[in-house]
Parts: structure tokens; C-alpha cells; sequence
């Protein structure tokens, strides 16, 4: 990616917050620690036909190349409860390493390549587009309130903004001390908005 591209991704960052900082928000407040404690039969009930997660941070640490064991479970549950063609991954780093393990994981679920990158809401827009269910039918898990939790207000989707995202101090320990500020400094900014 550019630092021209970057940049401009940050400043729509920084529109959008503003413009949608009461509903980021409302997020931010009503997030859970992880993705386990999400029972797949509740989310069906509560009228969710799809289920869209972001990868780091929700489904493992981040660059590495394979979901948590712990989770396999609960991803086979939500695979048997939404259906394999209901489930996506949106990832802004889409590696083939990931797509690969999960083509052979998990047969049937499918990783979203957009165009443009959260928070652009290209991704959950393709996603509406292929399943054909409405904007409020569609939930997506994301760590970021920047990136994955603003894209679903542009979008109109559901989200549930994951507050304690994995993390590998050991092998990444400067790009998990930069994630970790920047999920920082979006909860102040919600925060303050939200008093």
C-alpha cells in the first residue's frame, strides 16, 4: 500500500468518526472480551443470517498465519449454525497462507477480497450483494473501532466490537505495541464522545 493511499484511508477514518461517532460509540460500550462468548444459536435467534470476522486480533494475534486452537469449536458452531456459505472472513491482510488453512479447515467458508480496505464498507457491501440478506441480517466481530466497527455504520450492518483482542507480545511485540495504541486512543475518542 502507498503512503498516499494510507493517508487518504486515514483521513476517511478520521470523516466518517465524526459524522458516526455517537453509534461508534455505542459499540465501543456494548463490546464483549472475546468471540467465544458469542453463542452461535443466540446470534441465529436474535435474527443474524451471517456472520462476518475480522481475523487479527478476533481470531488469532496479529501475522499469524492460523486461527487459536481454542477456537476451532466455536468456528465449526458457527459454521453449523450459519450455514458454510454464511460465514466470511474480512480481513484487511488476506494472506494465502490464512486462505489456504481455512479452505482446508473449514470448507465453504469464504474469505471477502474488497477493493479498498475497512473502514470502507466494500467488503460488507459484497457480502449483502452475495447472500442477498439485508443490511441488519449481517454481523460482523471486529477488534478495531476505526476500522471494522465504522464500516459497519457505513454499511448499516451489525456489529460487536471485540474489546480484549489476542495478542503475541513474545513474536511481534513492537507491531502489537502499535495496535494496541491505536485501539487506545479510538476507545478515548469514543469515550468522549460518548459522555
Amino acid at each position: 500500500m502507498s503512503w498516499a493511499t494510507l493517508a487518504t484511508r486515514i483521513a476517511y477514518s478520521l470523516r466518517m468518526f465524526v459524522r458516526h461517532r455517537q453509534a461508534v460509540a455505542a459499540l465501543c460500550q456494548q463490546g464483549v472480551d472475546e468471540a467465544r462468548q458469542l453463542v452461535p444459536e443466540q446470534l441465529y435467534q436474535r435474527g443474524i443470517r451471517v456472520l462476518i470476522l475480522d481475523f487479527d486480533g478476533v481470531l488469532a494475534p496479529h501475522a499469524d498465519p492460523y486461527p487459536l486452537p481454542c477456537l476451532h469449536p466455536w468456528l465449526l458452531d458457527c459454521l453449523r449454525v450459519f450455514g458454510t456459505a454464511q460465514v466470511f472472513v474480512l480481513s484487511n491482510k488476506p494472506m494465502p497462507i490464512r486462505i489456504a488453512h481455512f479452505a482446508a479447515t473449514y470448507p465453504g467458508l469464504r474469505w471477502v477480497q474488497a477493493t479498498r480496505k475497512k473502514p470502507y464498507p466494500d467488503g460488507l457491501q459484497q457480502v449483502l450483494a452475495e447472500t442477498g440478506v439485508s443490511a441488519q441480517q449481517a454481523l460482523l466481530l471486529d477488534d478495531r473501532l476505526l476500522t471494522g466497527m465504522l464500516a459497519c455504520c457505513l454499511a448499516g450492518t451489525q456489529g460487536i466490537y471485540i474489546r480484549r483482542p489476542y495478542v503475541n507480545w513474545r513474536h511481534n511485540p513492537i507491531r502489537e505495541w502499535f495496535f494496541m495504541t491505536l485501539r487506545g486512543l479510538e476507545r478515548a475518542g469514543a469515550w468522549w464522545f460518548a459522555v
